[in-house]
Parts: structure tokens; sequence; C-alpha cells
């Protein structure tokens, strides 16, 4: 997954740099130059914290992982293309729109994650599949998706079968997603004021708690791969799941075929006995 390349974790509170706020378009299992000219992805995985402890050796979080893939795939699938801001004033109108953009993206991915947005806690790959097939069909209804859940599905089993590098990859351009919502809000309360800058610090205090999730996630990725998300074949649960998902889609859809035919069948009998009499 392409993502920009300016990082200062050391220094997001200090003044807003407007540039790169979003992403770049999403490419999975680009090659590392996509990145751009800032840290390479290896750098990145190697400052990525370890955990500590072994408390948080539970098999049942490489299910919510799961449910992260598909909220960093559908966020950065409708936010695809978007122009980068470059470092300019606020008050110019192109970059207000990207700004603006820029919190919708962090709110999409808040929004289409469960485990972002509500701290769910999946116990299978059926729970975590069948939760991002149905939140598909809710974020469509609101305009916050633009694909359907075969594509998004195809996308987390492209990445999931990248390997753990991939897996990083993709986690880390979602705490690139939230980190530009956070900088965009900032971006806002340096404007001219707005009369909603109570709203703007709780967005960011929730764009911050789920970048701090997702770091997390890493960490527990890059701990735990090889023991548990390899060991368990998650990519062939996940491929298994979508395989039985799109048989049951097959069949209904020949049933409603079969039903229509016989649904026009039966009309045409009933005026045929009309004209008869």
């Amino acid at each position: 997954i392409v993502r920009h390349a300016k990082h200062n974790d050391d220094n997001d509170d200090d003044d807003v740099d407007l540039g790169d706020i979003l992403p770049s378009p999403p490419t999975f299992g680009a090659s590392d130059s996509a990145i751009g000219s800032g840290p390479t992805l290896d750098e990145r995985i190697l400052s990525v914290k370890k955990l500590h402890g072994g408390k948080q050796r539970t098999k049942s979080l490489q299910y919510n992982v799961l449910d992260l893939l598909f909220g960093v795939a559908c966020s950065l699938r409708l936010y695809n293309g978007k122009p980068q801001l470059s470092t300019r004033t606020v008050n110019n109108s192109d970059t207000t729109d990207d700004v603006d953009a820029a919190i919708g993206a962090a709110e999409t991915l808040l929004f289409s994650s469960a485990v972002l947005d509500d701290d769910v806690r999946f116990e299978s790959v059926e729970e975590a599949m069948g939760s991002c097939s149905e939140k598909t069909l809710k974020l469509s209804k609101l305009n916050m998706c633009n694909t359907s859940w075969a594509v998004l599905a195809a996308d987390i089993m492209a990445i999931l079968l990248s390997g753990r590098r991939g897996v990083l990859r993709a986690l880390l351009d979602g705490k690139d997603l939230l980190r530009g919502g956070v900088k965009a809000t900032k971006a806002t309360k340096i404007a001219a004021a707005t009369g909603k800058h109570g709203q703007e610090d709780d967005a960011s205090r929730r764009y911050k708690l789920a970048q701090k999730k997702i770091e997390f996630y890493l960490s527990w990725c890059l701990e735990y791969w090889e023991d548990i998300i390899s060991e368990d074949n998650l990519s062939d649960a996940a491929r298994g799941w979508i395989e039985r998902w799109e048989s049951d889609q097959t069949a209904e859809s020949a049933l409603e075929r079969t039903l229509l035919t016989a649904d026009g069948s039966s009309s045409a009998a009933e005026t045929k006995i009309r004209i008869a009499r």
C-alpha cells in the first residue's frame, strides 16, 4: 500500500505540517520505493515497539486484524486518488477541501473498523468476516464505501498473502490515515474560528486513541506472526470463508432466477386463461 513519506512520531503535538495529510492511491504489494523519500518500510517496521510480558499472546486477536485490514482497504479505496496537501495556508479553498477529505478518510476508517470504533473482540474468522460483510452494506448506504464486499474481501486476501510485511504495511497506512485526521483537525483550528473547536478536539482524541490501537496490533503482529497467524493459517481460513460466502451467493442468485422464472411462467399462464375466457 503506497503511503506518503513524512513521519515524525515524537512531534505529533507540535506545529501543524499540512504536507501529505492524505495517502497516495493504494497499491497492494507495491515495492518499497513507492513509499517516497522518507523512512523506508524496513525502517518503519524496525521502529515498531516490542511487546513485553507475554500477556498479549491471545490467539483470537488475529481475527481483529482481519477487521483492521478491511477498514484500511475500504478507506483507501474510497479516497483513492485524492490530491495530497502541499504546505500552504489553510484559508486556501483547495486546501480546505483536502483537509475535509483527510478528516473524512480518518472517519471512514474508524466507522468501518469495529475494532477501532467499538473495541469489538472477535472470536473467529466467521465472526470477523461476517461483520465486515455486513458493515460494507451499511457503509454503502451512507456513501462511505464505493465498492463491493467481494472486492474488499479480495483486498484482505491480497494483504494476508503478502505476508507479515504486507500486513504491517497496511496497518502503518491505517495509522497514517489517522495521523492525517489529527493534523487536519489541528489545521481547522488554525483557520478562521468555526465555533466547533470542542468537536475538533474530540475528533482528534478519537483519532489518537485509534492510532494507539493500531500501534498495539503492529507490535502484536510483529511478535506473534509466526506463532499464531502463520501457524493457524489465518489466510487459508479467511479464503475458506470467502469461498463459502461466494458459493452461498451463487446459490442464492440461482434460486432468485428460478423464482423469477416461475413467477413469470405463472403470470403468463394466468394471462392466457384470462384471454381464453
